[in-house]
């Protein structure tokens, strides 16, 4: 985090906000897995950080301002907020890379879910997410295999 830190106060020395931006989403990501505060730097919320990548058409920043608050959900178990996230910003199915992303976090918490709480349309999400990964395990194994396994131990 202090490397977030440095990197905020020097990009907003320099007047780079783009810079300032994302490195201020990494921190809200520290800060929000830590538990800590933010008493060096008036941190902007992951709120704040999407209204200014929507008024600056600042894609670049939204994504990542997305995963990392996607990732904080998942990490300490949340897996409701990462569904109510994945609800709220659809896949725009451009990147692969982050489409795989959002496969697996959504297809563990959707599976996580389901168990506990016996919805079919949780379990089908789940289904759904393993579909996906089986389909691209086909084109490698080698990138792919791992995260089906991960999904199918969820769903027994």
């Amino acid at each position: 985090s202090k490397f977030f830190v440095a990197c905020i106060k020097q990009s907003t020395k320099y007047q780079q906000n783009f810079v300032r931006y994302l490195a201020m989403s990494g921190y809200c990501a520290c800060v929000f897995l830590t538990e800590g505060s933010s008493n060096e730097i008036d941190l902007k919320t992951y709120e704040e950080l999407n209204q200014i990548g929507i008024r600056e058409k600042h894609l670049h920043l939204l994504y990542q301002n997305f995963f990392n608050e996607m990732w904080g959900y998942f990490w300490v178990g949340d897996y409701v907020k990462v569904l109510e996230l994945s609800k709220k910003y659809k896949p725009t199915g451009q990147k692969r890379s982050l489409e795989v992303t959002r496969t697996i976090i959504e297809g563990i918490a959707s599976l996580n879910l389901a168990r506990k709480t016996h919805h079919a349309s949780l379990r089908k999400n789940g289904e759904d997410a393993l579909q996906k990964m089986l389909k691209w395990e086909k084109i490698s194994k080698w990138n792919f295999q791992h995260c089906t396994t991960l999904l199918q131990a969820e769903l027994h």
